[in-house]
């Protein structure tokens, strides 16, 4: 029998480390792979629920000098890494010493690139075939299509379940129309504070759940609670559920651009009539000006599908916001959502992408 495949997975961003997380676990029940797990925070925080062994990237030093150490150290036969900001950090630091092992970069979002991930040597595995087809454009060597990790082998009944679970813990009734807002880590554009106002002073729900993005600090989230405080005033909750649970017990869900509204068309897609609506904050033309400059698209795929509604005028905002428009949208996007191309058995798929490509 051969040797297995030593195969080096890294994560620093929590949008990877879902879908690395998931990936992680399937390969590690493959005997043809030697899985080794690097992971900086928060990604890391993401494999400790997941139950995965992994070596914390060692704070502070070099992280160039201790990517060529790890390579040194592990002898991979192959890197797959995430995709995060565009600085430079152990995913980063991995792909440019890794000189003639084959690299892959996971990427959980469309039109994600990092220019300090853009190597000859490394190929880019998207979520669908226009992100596959937007990497190219920008620049990336090579990509495939492979689908989304995190939602390979989602159910109907787990959704169903984690909804039950999330109304029981916030004591939610029935006929409550309940909004989840997932807050992003864009505080300091003045665009993102502006249209996170604006919402929450036409907000018209029984009750609210905020959801703090993982690289949320803890000063931050005081500011944070200052913030929202001033501009929202009526009751509001903090709520530190799963992502799942979080996205499947609400009745709205609204960010300006999370991969939040992502997770829950992948619920919807499973249900006849939804779980609930994806509504995104588009109506700050500042803040779509920098998104279109950070990602590269001029309008969210799933807006384009009609999964989810992103909403371009304040003018209308009260309108949208109300009950009776939350639960209209919410089955014209579940329909869209059943539409959905989704691969399944992306996990397996890429297993055997990985060998083959050896």
């Amino acid at each position: 029998m051969a040797d297995p495949v030593k195969l080096l997975i890294s994560a620093r961003d929590p949008g990877a480390a879902t879908h690395l997380g998931q990936f992680a676990k399937h390969v590690k029940k493959d005997p043809r792979y030697k899985l080794t797990l690097y992971a900086s925070p928060p990604a890391s925080h993401f494999f400790d629920q997941l139950k995965l062994d992994y070596q914390l990237t060692p704070p502070g030093g070099d992280i160039q000098t201790i990517a060529y150490d790890i390579i040194r150290n592990e002898k991979p036969n192959i890197i797959l890494t995430g995709l995060s900001d565009p600085d430079i950090g152990i995913d980063e630091a991995l792909q440019r010493a890794a000189n003639n092992v084959p690299c892959y970069t996971y990427q959980d979002f469309w039109g994600c690139i990092n220019p300090k991930q853009m190597y000859a040597n490394s190929h880019f595995l998207t979520l669908d075939p226009v992100a596959t087809t937007l990497s190219l454009k920008l620049g990336a060597a090579s990509a495939t299509t492979i689908g989304s990790l995190n939602h390979d082998k989602l159910k109907y009944r787990e959704c169903l379940l984690a909804r039950q679970t999330f109304r029981q813990k916030h004591k939610i009734q029935s006929k409550d129309v309940v909004a989840g807002l997932a807050l992003q880590p864009l505080w300091h554009l003045a665009s993102y504070r502006k249209s996170i106002a604006f919402f929450l002073q036409n907000l018209n729900a029984d009750r609210l759940l905020v959801r703090f993005h993982p690289k949320q600090a803890g000063i931050k989230k005081t500011q944070i609670l200052s913030f929202i405080n001033r501009h929202y005033k009526y009751p509001h909750q903090i709520d530190n559920s799963t992502i799942l649970n979080f996205t499947v017990g609400c009745d709205l869900i609204t960010s300006a651009f999370s991969n939040t509204n992502f997770d829950l068309v992948m619920a919807n897609r499973l249900s006849m009539k939804g779980f609930a609506t994806s509504y995104m904050l588009w109506y700050n033309k500042e803040l779509i000006n920098w998104f279109e400059q950070y990602n590269h698209i001029r309008q969210h795929p799933l807006h384009q599908l009609g999964a989810s509604k992103s909403l371009l005028n304040q003018s209308n905002l009260r309108f949208c916001l109300s009950h009776s428009q939350i639960n209209a949208s919410k089955i014209r996007q579940t329909q869209a959502a059943r539409r959905l191309q989704h691969r399944t058995g992306a996990n397996s798929q890429l297993a055997e992408f990985l060998l083959d490509s050896l």
